[in-house]
């Protein structure tokens, strides 16, 4: 028996499923804003690429500009050792997070100009790569409610890389250092490399008793180098891949050790042949030998009782003038125990790559998370219109992406009466919703049923009142009303029957 209380329960994987019949289980990809790319490289410090592999947070309750804020990156294209300072993070702000504005911040010197919207100011002599910004409103100390993991080094007089230092702020602008940086030092391009994505879990205000996921204020998903895929060797690559690493903590400064999560195997490689040739119009490098799929990056978001991962999918394909190729494109994992991670969605992209000649054909790069706005979930992005090996001819710039609430996944039915019975689930509350949509000839039906499957009395189908219509929240109602306390201390399965219809989540309330 499965323990739901009253969680939202969503069907991006089959944990809760029994049996389908005649219903499928979709990946729905994101809608790409119809004015992207929002957010241009438009200032002249800013050079030709900026990229979004950082942070995007809404705060609806704050006032003006600051509901939307958005912490980014320039990309650094054929610039590498040339004396002179870089924006190492930018800052925008928005109140409908749509329309941007850079501000004049005054904080970062940038070749003796203060008038710019830099946060911080990167060099040959230091630099520090923002690895995802952490917002907790509920930190004690007003100094802390703003965290940052930045990858170190410098590069003169000698090259150094000590690791990953701590920063933290009351205001998301103005920064300092933990004292007793770096809080991760074992970087070595194999347990730990130089892309990670940290985030906040809300859900960690509130625990729920033995929850999994409820154990750890801070998740860190880091880049994990493996040698355990199954093997692809040519004088480029040896046998190391880029893989999913995930680390935890609860004070943004002792995190536990990065271990494996997520490798490809071979029908990844199976599937990154067939995307680099997709993606050849804008790709410099091919060598065939050497194609297959790794895993870059991975931004998360927890998400009642799944985390849910944003996964980076590289496919590399080829090398040149010291640059590795290959375009980047988003697939959907997660997990319910930090365990047991899945592939959801059957690996389809569930952000695609623009087509050639788009701004965002060669590459995309997320944020560290999605937002969730009102009833839609938001994901802020970079794009390129080249590939891995960025060169100066490359352009780049931030766009949206977005779903209806819980749209990741849905379970969908045509017009043949389709059905779903969920494993014996043990509930809380009141009453029964569901986040759907039909189309005009659609219905939706749920029947109520005792762990052995038989119906319960006065919540069968036939008892059902049908739905219909498009709602995030639609309370079912059965002949004899829509209360279902009466049941909440037995082991109960959900027994769907759909028509034209599409199932995203469902929920106990009181």
């Amino acid at each position: 028996m499965i323990e739901v209380g009253s969680t939202k329960q969503l069907f991006a994987d089959d944990e809760l499923i029994d049996s389908m019949v005649d219903v499928f289980q979709v990946l729905n990809p994101g809608r790409k804003h119809p004015d992207n790319p929002l957010l241009t490289a438009d200032q002249p410090w800013e050079g030709p690429v900026i990229c979004c592999d950082c942070t995007s947070l809404h705060d609806p309750t704050a006032q003006g500009k600051e509901r939307f804020r958005l912490w980014y990156q320039r990309l650094q294209v054929g610039e590498w050792g040339e004396k002179k300072d870089y924006p190492g993070c930018l800052y925008a702000h928005s109140q409908d997070g749509i329309h941007w504005e850079k501000p004049d911040l005054g904080v970062a010197n940038l070749n003796g100009d203060v008038h710019n919207n830099a946060v911080w100011v990167n060099n040959s002599r230091g630099w520090r790569s923002t690895q995802g910004i952490s917002y907790n409103p509920d930190e004690i100390d007003p100094n802390r409610r703003y965290s940052m993991l930045c990858f170190m080094g410098t590069d003169e007089p000698k090259v150094t890389r000590p690791g990953y230092s701590a920063f933290f702020s009351a205001d998301g602008i103005h920064w300092h250092p933990y004292e007793g940086n770096p809080v991760l030092p074992d970087y070595d391009h194999v347990t730990l490399c130089e892309v990670l994505a940290s985030t906040y879990n809300e859900q960690s205000k509130c625990p729920r008793p033995n929850h999994p996921l409820d154990r750890w204020r801070y998740y860190c998903s880091a880049k994990y180098s493996s040698w355990m895929c199954p093997p692809i060797a040519n004088d480029f690559y040896g046998y190391m891949r880029r893989t999913a690493g995930l680390r935890t903590s609860n004070d943004f400064v002792h995190w536990s050790p990065n271990h494996l999560v997520l490798q490809p195997d071979e029908l990844d490689d199976f599937l990154a042949r067939q995307r680099i040739m997709k993606a050849s119009p804008v790709l410099h490098y091919s060598q065939p030998e050497g194609h297959r799929a790794e895993f870059y990056g991975m931004g998360l978001l927890p998400y009642g009782d799944i985390l849910l991962g944003l996964l980076w999918v590289y496919d590399p394909s080829g090398k040149g003038d010291n640059k590795q190729e290959g375009p980047i494109q988003l697939q959907l994992t997660g997990t319910r125990d930090l365990v047991r991670w899945k592939r959801l969605g059957e690996r389809v992209p569930v952000l695609e790559l623009g087509e050639p000649g788009r701004w965002d054909c060669g590459h995309i790069l997320p944020c560290n998370r999605p937002l969730i706005v009102g009833n839609e979930i938001w994901l802020y992005y970079g794009g390129c219109n080249q590939g891995h090996a960025a060169d100066s001819e490359t352009t780049g710039a931030i766009g949206l992406a977005t779903w209806r609430l819980d749209g990741f996944v849905s379970i969908n039915a045509n017009k043949y009466p389709g059905r779903l019975t969920t494993k014996p689930l043990k509930f809380s509350g009141q009453n029964l919703v569901i986040n759907y949509s039909t189309s005009a000839n659609g219905n939706i039906r749920v029947e109520l049923q005792d762990e052995n499957g038989s119906p319960l009395p006065g919540y069968t189908l036939d008892d059902c009142r049908g739905i219909c219509g498009d709602e995030i929240e639609q309370t079912v109602q059965w002949k004899g009303g829509e209360d279902v306390s009466s049941l909440a201390s037995r082991p109960v399965r959900l027994h769907f029957e759909m028509t034209h219809a599409k199932l995203f989540s469902f929920r106990f309330v009181d």
